[in-house]
């Protein structure tokens, strides 16, 4: 972690004052999930052990991928529109840019400007240098030694220094064996310095009301058969009231209510980039808004960096 100098107060390092915030962070936290377990009779889970992996978040780049600056991580996730209307020509590019990036994993879903492309039934094939997840799992063992990194931040998208230590598997996972992935999930959880992490993405739908049922989208029902397994749910459509500039989904809200993920990446919104904490029963899920685009089609926002 970088040293930044005493921030006036003799003998006190900004670390220590940073340790001292983290922990009055978790009394705060226990304290409010006591809390709301007594008035809504609902168990808020407990927050699950840090894997030590950096994700860089992106979305809505349509086609200004060239603009932005990407930091170091693990997984770089692009949470869809990566295309100005559909052009072949920017998916062409984006797998490119793809290529020439580091992050061991790199996952995109579509948004609405590719999921009627022309061309959307070769999206996998023109997106070599990734993987194309539409309704299927992408499943991470990892194994670290390091815990979780330092530098990354919970309130805004800046990260730090890379850790180290990190190996991982890794393999994709589709809807009909999302109860092994489960299991596989379940297992690791209970193993020291041990765990995996499943990531989920969504094909593209329009936001939904609280009451429509789940089981008639598909892509709403694959997310909940898959279960607790979903470490990180990627839906190019923000999730209701969460980083979604009042017009997001309310029954995506309600399915990561029944599966708890622990960070949901989305876009579409460009204006409501940014990076929220749920509360009550999504008090350990991390909402992250990552479009690029701000003014219409011209990059204007940063990548989001989180540590998981």
């Amino acid at each position: 972690e970088r040293s930044h100098g005493s921030d006036g107060c003799p003998g006190q390092s900004n670390t220590t004052a940073r340790i001292e915030i983290l922990d009055l962070n978790n009394i705060m936290s226990t304290l409010l999930r006591s809390v709301w377990e007594s008035l809504v009779g609902e168990t808020v889970p407990p927050a699950p052990e840090p894997l030590g992996l950096r994700v860089v978040c992106v979305s809505d780049t349509h086609g200004r991928h060239d603009d932005i600056v990407v930091p170091d991580g693990d997984i770089l996730i692009h949470a869809g529109d990566w295309t100005h209307f559909g052009k072949e020509s920017d998916a062409r590019a984006l797998n490119a840019w793809l290529e020439g990036l580091p992050h061991k994993h790199k996952i995109v879903v579509n948004g609405n400007h590719e999921c009627n492309a022309p061309w959307a039934g070769q999206a996998a094939q023109i997106l070599s240098a990734a993987t194309l997840l539409i309704d299927e799992g992408y499943t991470l063992q990892v194994e670290t030694n390091a815990g979780a990194r330092e530098g990354a931040s919970s309130e805004d998208g800046n990260g730090a220094e890379e850790g180290e230590g990190d190996e991982h598997s890794s393999g994709r996972t589709e809807a009909g064996t999302a109860a092994g992935t489960a299991a596989d999930a379940a297992a690791g959880e209970h193993s020291p310095g041990a765990g995996s992490v499943t990531i989920w993405g969504t094909q593209f739908s329009w936001p939904l009301s609280h009451d429509t049922p789940i089981g008639n989208v598909p892509a709403l029902g694959a997310v909940v058969a898959a279960g607790p397994a979903v470490g990180v749910l990627v839906c190019h459509g923000p999730v209701a009231g969460l980083v979604d500039g009042g017009r997001g989904c309310h029954a995506l809200k309600r399915v990561c209510e029944r599966t708890t993920p622990r960070l949901v990446v989305s876009g579409h919104i460009h204006e409501a980039h940014g990076i929220t904490k749920g509360t009550g029963l999504l008090a350990n899920t991390t909402f992250v808004n990552a479009a690029i685009c701000r003014n219409g089609y011209t990059a204007g926002w940063e990548a989001v960096v989180v540590d998981i």
